[in-house]
């Protein structure tokens, strides 16, 4: 049995604090094994998540010619796992839910490139996107990967995701977001779009925001509840941190927003509907939760610079922040007409009038 604890010599020597965090494990000839992964809470975690992995390796003692159950795989895999963003952890179960649903894998021997060509295709004829599917294969080879490392598989399956095709991305104006708040009669929704909008944040690490991150107008982001993985203090304006207040008696919950994202997305899109709003360069009928994200981005790219806008989308790479400026600049040339006429040009064609 792996056991993850700290030497009591090594608390005596430099604290608890200080302390490294061992994993402890035996092998297969009985020999007890240990490995060091440094000080606190991160090292802590490694050393877990190590554990976790060494015990699921020796509990389902994988051989080629014997291969594992899948069933039993999935639920070490999702205890070594649950350092995850929620929303991330969300995302596996759902795509590991549809390769179940379609696949049917019985033994890890099941995993290979022709049940992910037989999941791709089948998911295609489900009507679902191109983009779709190639998140939810990006989330299945993270699991195989796993497998592959615990020496539950001979390989990680290759697969070809399905091409899409490249569009104009979407984002909600300042005038469609004023026409969903005035008509919001829900005051959670009502301030959750106001947070999502006015802050550039993701949907996932807002629906996991807590009540003691916020103070006033700043906020906390941890690294572990955010993308960027990074720690970020962010300053909200006045009139969200006034909506935020208001809702707050009537949250009853510590975590901000006490909704689950399907919840969350469904009352969106009656809102858009109550609005009146008629999406037109969004790929499905209704705006979604990044589209808000991609609206503070068009707002605010000429009021903040590079670096500001990065550290309040949290952003882990200034690259990913100048594709939102891009995609500003590009909306806001389409919108104005910028687009130079030479005189000859005009005045051939005012004379030709």
């Amino acid at each position: 049995m792996a056991a993850v604890r700290q030497i009591p010599s090594q608390i005596e020597k430099h604290g608890t604090a200080k302390a490294s965090w061992l994993a402890f494990w035996r092998d297969a000839d009985g020999r007890q094994r240990s490995r060091s992964f440094g000080a606190g809470e991160r090292g802590r975690r490694a050393a877990r998540r190590f554990a976790i992995e060494t015990q699921a390796r020796q509990t389902l003692a994988i051989r080629q010619d014997e291969p594992g159950s899948w069933r039993e795989f999935r639920d070490e895999f999702e205890l070594s796992i649950t350092a995850l963003a929620a929303s991330s952890i969300d995302a596996i179960s759902r795509a590991l839910d549809h390769y179940e649903r379609l696949i049917g894998p019985v033994t890890m021997a099941d995993i290979s490139a022709r049940s992910l060509d037989a999941y791709i295709a089948q998911r295609q004829s489900d009507g679902i996107s191109a983009a779709s599917i190639g998140v939810e294969l990006a989330w299945l080879r993270k699991t195989f990967r796993t497998a592959y490392r615990w020496h539950l598989i001979a390989e990680v399956p290759q697969v070809d995701p399905p091409r899409s095709v490249r569009r104009e991305p979407s984002f909600i104006s300042s005038e469609e977001f004023s026409r969903m708040f005035r008509c919001c009669e829900d005051q959670q929704l009502q301030t959750l779009i106001a947070f999502l909008y006015t802050t550039g944040w993701r949907i996932g690490a807002t629906l996991d925001l807590r009540w003691k991150l916020i103070s006033g107008c700043t906020v906390r982001s941890p690294a572990e509840h955010n993308k960027g993985r990074r720690d970020a203090v962010i300053e909200i304006p006045q009139p969200t941190a006034d909506l935020l207040d208001r809702w707050r008696p009537s949250a009853g919950s510590v975590r901000v927003f006490d909704l689950c994202y399907q919840t969350a997305a469904y009352r969106f899109r009656q809102l858009q509907q109550r609005a009146g709003l008629q999406p037109q360069q969004t790929r499905g009928e209704w705006y979604g939760f990044h589209d808000l994200r991609r609206g503070f981005a068009t707002a605010n790219c000429s009021r903040l610079s590079a670096f500001e806008l990065q550290h309040q989308m949290q952003h882990r790479s200034i690259r990913t922040t100048q594709k939102y400026i891009a995609m500003a600049a590009a909306q806001s040339v389409a919108i104005a007409g910028k687009v130079h006429l030479p005189d000859v040009l005009r005045d051939a064609v005012l004379r030709d009038a």
